[in-house]
């Protein structure tokens, strides 16, 4: 234990970003409650909410995720960007699906779908060869980001 929290943040960051994610799914003994609260001392209180957001499966966080990755890969335009984007929220749209089973909450489910079954509809009927950019049609991004934001509920 002395020799990661000397080394700082950036040994402490994995530390505690596992304690949380074995916390959220079987809880702590003590002992390892102890080393989790001697990590977090040692992270900015910003690093520690996005650890925690990120290693929990809390739906409302997780759609809210999903939905502003989604909306972010929407308003990118180079190519080699949109499949990294699209990668990286792979794992939320994961948790989301899992959180949205648990609470049997439908919505939840089918946004996170969208990422893990296919993401190749946002550049609907447009050829991206690579290294290419894609025009902006603002017009066409509000319409999505509307959609995604203010998606009516399945079950009422």
């Amino acid at each position: 234990m002395p020799s990661i929290q000397a080394l700082g943040v950036d040994s402490a960051r994995p530390w505690f970003t596992l304690l949380c994610q074995v916390e959220s799914r079987q809880g702590l003994d003590p002992l390892l409650t102890k080393y989790k609260q001697a990590f977090e001392q040692r992270l900015p209180i910003g690093l520690i909410e996005l650890i925690r957001a990120k290693a929990i499966f809390n739906l409302t966080g997780n759609k809210e995720e999903v939905l502003r990755g989604l909306i972010r890969s929407k308003e990118t335009r180079n190519r080699e960007d949109y499949i990294s984007e699209i990668f990286h929220l792979t794992m939320p749209a994961r948790r989301l699906m899992a959180a949205s089973v648990n609470e049997k909450d439908i919505e939840g489910f089918l946004i996170g779908s969208i990422v893990k079954a296919d993401s190749s509809t946002y550049f609907v009927d447009q050829t991206i060869a690579d290294g290419s950019v894609l025009p902006i049609n603002y017009q066409e991004d509000e319409k999505l980001k509307s959609k995604l934001l203010n998606y009516p509920p399945v079950f009422t």
